[in-house]
């Protein structure tokens, strides 16, 4: 196998030690081989994860950020600035970012066993630093499943130009 798995063979993610390039496992299950919910029941948490997170970015509820959001969490906005869950909550909690208006549609759902990718059209209202934030945006999040609970671990949006 090349080390970059052109060969049509998968490689080895040499953080994960997981395959790159292998087909994403099913998420069908059957009640006697898993314990993991069925597609239907993980788009539906996945949903109401959304929801929770798309509710508390328009009340500026850092404390419900604080648990929707996993430990490693990144959100990269859209002028390409990177910030950490802790940078983003401080943000939050200083008033330094201030929500006018937050909603989210257009909402995709893609399941990859423990991991969700999640596409939607936002539309912000707001502040940062004193400057208007108000936009719509396409947004990507990536969320993952563990001990039954699904976080987001990164957040990327993307302006929309205004027509």
């Amino acid at each position: 196998m090349s080390r970059d798995g052109r060969d049509g063979s998968a490689r080895e993610d040499s953080v994960t030690g997981g395959k790159v390039g292998a087909p994403a496992k099913s998420t069908t299950s059957t009640a006697s081989t898993s314990t993991r919910p069925s597609p239907d029941a993980d788009e539906q948490a996945i949903r109401a994860v959304e929801k929770q997170i798309a509710d508390a970015t328009d009340k500026d509820d850092a404390s419900a950020l604080d648990t929707l959001w996993a430990p490693e969490f990144i959100w990269v906005g859209p002028i390409g600035q990177a910030l950490t869950r802790v940078q983003r909550l401080a943000m939050i909690r200083s008033g330094r970012e201030k929500s006018a208006g937050y909603t989210i549609d257009q909402e995709e759902i893609r399941i990859y066993g423990a991991t969700a990718v999640v596409t939607f059209r936002s539309t912000v209202a707001g502040i940062i630093d004193g400057k208007d934030i108000s936009s719509r945006r396409r947004v990507t999040n990536v969320l993952v499943n563990r001990d039954g609970r699904w976080q987001a671990v990164l957040q990327h949006s993307t302006l929309i130009p205004q027509q």
